[in-house]
């Protein structure tokens, strides 16, 4: 049996000298012992081909000048956050990324440190405008579906429509819920014992 044609470095890059068995002898000896590309000093290199040392050095130039950009600049959280949904029942607009235990989307906000904020809360604020202070938003697409669980598989507080939103009170959020107590004993029209309540939600019943 014929052995295996060993293929030299030079073969495929000419000029590239390949000494016997493939190995090209100046790419080893730089994998070995790199050398920072500003001082020319052998050891670990830290980023961009430079070492700790000439790497701050460099970043502080490039600073100080104007023209740094790095290499994975963060993208437009409006683009993040449009390109993570899908459209859902009703005209409503699913984010299908990360959720809290509660069913909640949420998006990581980079700047000084990472934040998670919720996402249906940071869709408002680009679309619409500011919240205001102590306000809740009320997803209203969730209290028109009388079909929906509610909880942690409600899609609804997933929806990141901003026209889907409303702002209103911590108290209003419950009361317009149809799954919270608040909100269930504020549709009832009927006492437990089956008098119609007047229009200030009293029993009218008689009390003799």
């Amino acid at each position: 049996m014929t052995a295996p044609t060993t293929v030299a470095v030079g073969d495929i890059v000419p000029g590239r000298p390949a000494r016997p068995g493939g190995a090209d002898t100046a790419l080893e000896a730089r994998a070995a012992n790199p050398t920072c590309a500003d001082c020319g000093t052998e050891g670990p290199l830290h980023a961009r081909g430079r070492c700790s040392a000439c790497y701050q050095r460099r970043l502080r130039a490039l600073k100080a000048a104007g023209t740094y950009q790095a290499l994975n600049e963060p993208r437009p959280i409006v683009e993040r956050l449009w390109e993570k949904t899908t459209p859902g029942w009703g005209g409503c607009i699913i984010w299908t990324a990360g959720v809290t235990p509660e069913g909640y989307g949420t998006i990581e906000i980079r700047g000084k440190g990472r934040k998670a904020l919720y996402v249906h809360r940071v869709a408002y604020e680009l679309m619409i405008g500011p919240i205001p202070e102590g306000m809740h938003l009320d997803h209203v697409c969730h209290n028109r579906d009388l079909s929906c669980l509610g909880r942690e598989k409600c899609l609804h507080r997933r929806c990141v429509n901003p026209h889907h939103l409303e702002p209103v009170t911590p108290r209003e959020n419950q009361h317009r819920s149809p799954l919270t107590i608040t909100g269930r004993n504020a549709r009832k029209t009927r006492c437990i014992n089956g008098h119609p309540f007047d229009e200030d939600g009293q029993d009218g019943g008689s009390r003799g």
